[in-house]
């Protein structure tokens, strides 16, 4: 069934579909006749779906079908598009609103909040919100006195007061507001709104600096005219050469001027502005001398308003494949246990919404190996010997249901019912309470409506201090928990009523979050203390009253570590004594978390029936099995877009269908998954059939390499390297010693020799190696793997200091201990036994952020000098480096586990933690994951990537992106051919012109739609009109993309070159010798501008004869393409070999101002014979040009947002000899090439 994607302007001209979402109700949609795939799906459902995109979307949506129309109109949707406050922010006006989607338009057009000094609306298409703050809630310097400001009410603007400005000299004006009233996740612009009469005097032509950002953050600074009215000659006369923003007028007839962007990302910050101008010693305001009224109104500076900044889809895209029917499921054809698995793979929420969908569904998600999946490892041990459950299903309810007591009744253990995350509370007795053992300020209780035998009464203390620790190994791994004091008030408490807490949780060695709470807070307000308030507590439906401490991730859990959080209560400042608290515990659980399936859930629950407690007491839903939409397309397809997943995910992806288990098996999907440099680690004599089995036996083999001083391997899931140094390859103290360490030989060792420790009272164990052997942008831990002999001793319980880090920063310290003796100690990270019978213990961390890129050097070290004890009976096998999520099965781990794996398992298989792929399996198996791929639009790029790579192999099509690209005709059907052309135009515009081009070989409807003036456009910059000669004619957009690329032009007064670069449509830029600073280049005897041909410039500057040789340049990132890395290169020539400079190391440096550059050696010509063989330094050489001038590379950047300033530099100057014979054309920024 072919997919459609709706576009509002190609079925406005194919169909007469119009959305233009205006209008008191949204804008008049002209409904298209034919039936709809989604015709048959309830209206609910559908209305869903819809909630989940954007109003302007759910507008364009309305033209699908009669269905779609009707669901749009549903409250369901527009009360999403509405924000969460929206009932407070309705004007106290006598007004009714029929509809959700009625009310959503009217909060489009602003009002007045906040008693008239903010203006708040709704961005139309989006729903974003938009504030404009008045003047009054603004800092202007001297805005009180009457003589230099005025205060004036006028009909045009919204709010009752402006101001005027009459005659200042000192002008700045600064703001605050919180974030809380804006939309989170989104980037903000700010702009200050004005009118001037008569050019504003004084103020108008100078350029003003402004500034907006977040409060503790760098604000960026920029330049404004509040008028900018001066032509570039005039700016010229004046000296000004700084790049300063004009203002814009706007459609209410003010002006505005952009002050700069800034992100909100969680609504808790402030922002903070400024507009400033004292360096002007004018006076600023209407006319020297009297004036009028009206003059007067000169910069009337009115408000500040923030506006979102958007992305508009122009493409619409639906999913119509769920087909409600009454006959079957596409599940029902499978086997049972294979539809159990897929189930276990997501979470117990799901499984119950999953059992509505069909009987075969509902029968085996009451199978016990469901549920098993979802209890905990260790559940055997939390039933009651009373207890008795025949289904697992049961068990996991009544856990859920009913906490159960561990460690000697000190914790109370349970599992969230949605997730079946675990859930912990630590009793008062474990915590450590200050004077918690002294009757006379605490007192120990056991009442009925607590969980634990003794509860604490607090009696009467004045320094009020709680603080606990708990290991997260008992916590589940890879989740936001939150912590909350669980506590009761007596009638007689005193000393709490508005008291400021202090809270403080976090994992030990990290930051912590700290916040303030209230036990007793007064019912009507909450009381603020200075800059802090105060956290409301929450009654809960077992009587008790909890404060929310504080929320920390727990990456580790049962299987990755033993991070400790620690946690704090205190307040020692209050001078009164308090009384009448009785503390339960610290109650640790998971973060709620809603999403699509608990939407689903919800709308099943109010339709069906289904309930989320295990029971489906509803009608059933039926679905007939439909086709899926990848069975048209070629195997060599498939193969590459599953080439773009993992290992572990093309595993899965083999169950979706037989052409996927087809595709899977493919050299193309394997190969992508190998190292590059595969071939070296594969033994000679070993053959293998296919890529797969080589992959497998990468995995399961570890390889001895760097003659066997080092083992190799791939972790099976995710294809990342791994690494392990042979205790050869470590520096051992005193390890050439006999008489300390001896060097043996064993079986069970995977290198030639180990380290045998006899006897030393120094230990100490140092190891380093090239991050570019491991996977980029990895974290990894590291492990010391060794065994202790029956005779080792000196080690028990003794603080090894163990140190990871890359050279040149910070390196991460924790103790370890090689023998704990059987007791617990807190601060010490304990061994664990491997499967392979040694053991190893965890050393630190880090992120290679560059691998086979970069070559940073990672060191480890794990030392004990200080304690002068002998220590002896340690055999240190080596150092392993393995990706963090990564761990080795330990004995422990099985143990508790209930199971024992085997560690290699059978060849060509994975081995997976269900619980840590709970929802993204799920997705893929139901083939969401899969679909993506092709119904956002983002990820089209991606897909025609894939499509080339096909076309390269089956039909010889190549991309070099010379001449706008080759077009290759074939004859076979394409799966495309039944989509719209101009949807296809829409989908191949989001991805870059080369790979248009290839798109163009894939059938004749491509063909036709890559010619299209939509698909060109795209790939143009949004100022391409202003670039183009105004004496030539094109007759398509592709012919200007081409011009652009192959015909610089000249902008700035001819003082900067622009092209785009064929292949990505990415901005290049080259600064003539005139836009860069030379020193002495103003004096004829030492350079002089000349005219050749061959220059793309009017001037160009040639070196007669200096000593001190200096260029730098500077550039504003705004001129290149955003999100890309850029070389920069300095582009010149040579006459006579440029004597006492040609030959000579010239220092370099590119880099963003603030940051730190990138410095190198360069030779403009470089040293030939001997001179060239001696030279041991790294010097970049020049290459020529085709268009015959030399270019050398000065560095490299990453132009993150076109908002910072670039800085060149080209230096010489510790030669003491004269220079001369160089010419200059200019600096050239150009985007990097992919290796």
């Amino acid at each position: 069934m072919n997919r459609r994607l709706i576009r509002t302007q190609g079925m406005g001209q194919k169909q007469g579909v119009e959305s233009r979402c205006e209008g008191k109700r949204g804008g008049d949609t002209t409904i298209v006749s034919g039936p709809s795939p989604f015709d048959d799906l309830p209206g609910d459902c559908i209305s869903n779906i819809i909630s989940f995109t954007t109003p302007r979307d759910a507008c364009v949506v309305a033209s699908a079908s009669k269905t779609f129309r009707s669901a749009v109109q549903l409250d369901s949707v527009w009360d999403k598009f509405l924000p969460p406050d929206y009932a407070s922010l309705i004007p106290r006006v006598p007004r009714v609103f029929s509809s959700k989607k009625e009310l959503y338009f009217s909060l489009c057009h602003h009002f007045l909040i906040e008693d008239g000094k903010k203006s708040f609306w709704l961005d139309k298409a989006s729903g974003k919100k938009c504030i404009m703050l008045s003047t009054k809630e603004l800092v202007i310097t001297w805005g009180n006195s009457p003589q230099h400001w005025k205060w004036i009410s006028t009909p045009e603007s919204r709010f009752e007061k402006v101001a005027v400005l009459l005659n200042v000299w000192w002008f700045e004006i600064r703001g605050k507001t919180n974030t809380r009233l804006l939309s989170p996740g989104t980037c903000y612009s700010a702009y200050i709104v004005f009118k001037t009469v008569d050019k504003c005097p004084g103020l108008a032509d100078l350029p003003v600096e402004v500034g907006v950002g977040l409060v503790g953050q760098d604000i960026p600074k920029q330049l404004i005219y509040f008028d900018g009215y001066m032509d570039m000659d005039a700016r010229k006369e004046r000296g000004e050469t700084r790049d300063v923003m004009k203002p814009n007028k706007r459609e209410d007839g003010w002006m505005e001027a952009e002050l700069g962007d800034f992100c909100n990302e969680a609504c808790c910050d402030e922002i903070e502005l400024s507009v400033i101008e004292i360096k002007s010693p004018y006076w600023k305001s209407v006319k020297h001398g009297a004036a009028t009224c009206e003059e007067r109104r000169a910069c009337q500076l009115c408000e500040r308003g923030y506006f979102p900044r958007h992305w508009f889809l122009s493409v619409i895209k639906m999913r119509g494949e769920n087909i409600v029917s009454e006959s079957s499921s596409p599940f029902d054809g499978l086997p049972e246990d294979c539809v159990a698995n897929i189930i276990s793979l997501t979470s117990p929420r799901d499984a119950c919404v999953a059992a509505s969908v069909s009987k075969t569904l509902r029968s085996t998600i009451e199978s016990n190996s469901v549920w098993e999946k979802f209890l905990p490892p260790e559940y055997s041990s939390l039933i009651l010997g009373s207890q008795v459950f025949t289904l697992k299903k049961d068990l996991y309810f009544s856990l859920c249901n009913d906490p159960v007591l561990i460690e000697n009744g000190q914790k109370s253990f349970w599992l969230e019912k949605a997730s079946g995350k675990r859930c912990i509370m630590l009793s008062a007795r474990q915590l450590a309470i200050t004077w918690g053992n002294s009757p006379q300020y605490w007192q120990w209780i056991s009442i009925p409506e607590a969980r634990f035998e003794e509860v604490p009464e607090l009696l009467d203390v004045c320094a009020f201090e709680i603080r606990g620790w708990m290991s997260t190994r008992i916590l589940s791994p890879r989740t936001h928990y939150t912590a909350y004091v669980v506590y009761k008030t007596r009638n007689g408490c005193h000393g709490f009523r508005d008291l400021p807490i202090q809270v403080v949780i976090g994992l030990v060695g990290e930051k912590a979050t700290k916040k303030f709470i209230c036990f007793d807070e007064s019912r009507d307000r909450i009381k603020r203390w200075g800059r802090r308030e105060l956290m409301r507590s929450n009654e809960r439906q077992d009587g008790w009253k909890e404060a929310e401490i504080g929320e920390f991730f727990n990456e580790g859990g049962l299987s990755l570590g033993c991070d400790e959080i620690e946690l704090s209560i205190v307040d020692i400042t209050s001078p009164y004594w308090k009384r009448g608290l009785i503390i339960q515990g610290i109650e640790f659980r998971p973060v709620k978390n809603t999403g699509l399936l608990s939407d689903i859930k919800s709308t099943m629950e109010q339709n069906y029936g289904v309930e989320s407690r295990g029971e489906a007491g509803g009608e059933i839903v039926i679905s007939r099995p439909i086709p899926s939409p990848f069975d048209n397309f070629p195997e060599d397809c498939i193969s590459n877009i599953i080439s773009f997943t993992g290992p572990r995910d093309a595993c899965v992806a083999a169950t979706v269908s037989k052409s996927f288990e087809s595709a899977v098996k493919s050299d193309i999907v394997w190969e992508k998954f190998l190292p590059r440099d595969y071939s070296y680690l594969v033994p000679q004599w070993q053959d293998f059939s296919s890529k797969k089995e080589l992959y497998f036996a990468l995995c399961d083999q570890p390889v001895l390499f760097d003659y066997g001083g080092k083992s190799f391997w791939l972790e099976k899931a995710t294809g990342k390297r791994c690494i392990m140094l042979s205790a050869m390859d470590l520096s051992i103290l005193d390890a050439d010693d006999p008489e300390y360490w001896d060097w043996i030989t064993i079986p069970e060792s995977r290198f030639e020799s180990v380290a045998e420790l006899q006897h030393t009272y120094r230990f100490e164990i140092r190891g380093g190696i090239n991050t570019r052997v491991l996977s980029p942008r990895t974290r990894y831990s590291v492990y010391i793997v060794f065994k202790r002999w029956d005779q080792c001793f000196g080690f028990d319980s003794m603080p090894i200091e163990a140190r990871v880090g890359l050279v040149g920063q910070e390196a991460s310290t924790r103790f370890v201990c090689f023998d704990d003796g059987g007791r617990a100690w807190r601060d010490l990270v304990k061994p664990d036994e491997r499967e392979d019978g040694w053991v190893e213990i965890g050393l630190g961390e880090f992120f290679n952020e560059g691998g086979l890129m970069n070559c940073d050097e990672v060191v480890m070290s794990a030392s004990e000098t200080k304690v002068l004890n002998w220590k002896r009976g340690l055999i240190v096998l080596g150092i392993e480096i393995r990706p963090s999520n990564v761990r080795k099965p330990t004995v422990k781990n099985m143990q508790r586990e209930g199971k024992t794996r085997d560690a290699r398992g059978k060849k060509g298989s994975l081995r997976f933690d269900f619980k840590e792929r709970v929802t993204e399996l799920y997705e893929s198996i139901i083939y969401q994951k899969v679909l993506r791929a092709l119904s956002k639009l983002q990820t089209q790029a991606i897909v025609i990537q894939m499509m080339q790579a096909t076309m390269v192999q089956n039909h010889g099509v190549e991309s070099r992106g010379e001449g706008g690209g080759e077009i290759i005709n074939i004859s076979e059907p394409s799966p495309f051919d039944t989509l719209p052309e101009d949807c296809i135009s829409n989908i191949i515009s989001f991805t870059s012109p080369r790979d248009a081009c290839v798109a163009a070989s894939v059938s004749k409807t491509f063909e036709s739609a890559i010619k299209s003036d939509s698909v060109w456009e795209k790939f143009l910059p949004p100022e391409y009109l202003s670039l183009l000669p105004p004496s030539r004619v094109f007759s398509s957009k592709k012919e200007i993309y081409c011009t652009l690329c192959d015909d610089p032009r000249l902008i700035e007064d001819g003082k900067k070159s622009f092209w785009l670069e064929k292949a990505s449509g990415k901005r290049c830029i080259m600064l003539s010798s005139k836009e860069v600073w030379i020193t002495w280049g103003s004096s004829p005897q030492y350079w002089q501008w000349i005219s050749i041909p061959e220059s793309r410039f009017e001037k160009i500057a040639e070196l007669l004869n200096v000593c001190w040789f200096e260029i730098r340049a500077g550039m504003h990132t705004r001129y290149l393409s955003p999100k890309t890395r850029y070389s920069v290169y300095i582009v010149f020539k040579t006459e006579n070999g440029c004597p006492g400079l040609g030959d000579v190391p010239v220092e370099v440096g590119v880099g963003l101002v603030g940051q730190e550059s990138s410095q190198k050696l360069i030779y403009f010509v470089g040293p030939s014979g001997r001179r060239r063989d001696r030279e041991t330094r790294d010097v970049t050489r020049p290459e020529e040009r085709e268009d015959g001038w030399m270019e050398a590379e000065l560095g490299e950047l990453y132009n993150e947002a076109c908002c910072d300033d670039i800085s060149v530099s080209v230096v010489e100057i510790k030669s003491p000899y004269w220079k001369r014979g160089l010419i200059i054309q200019g600096i050239e920024f150009r985007p990097t090439k992919n290796p």
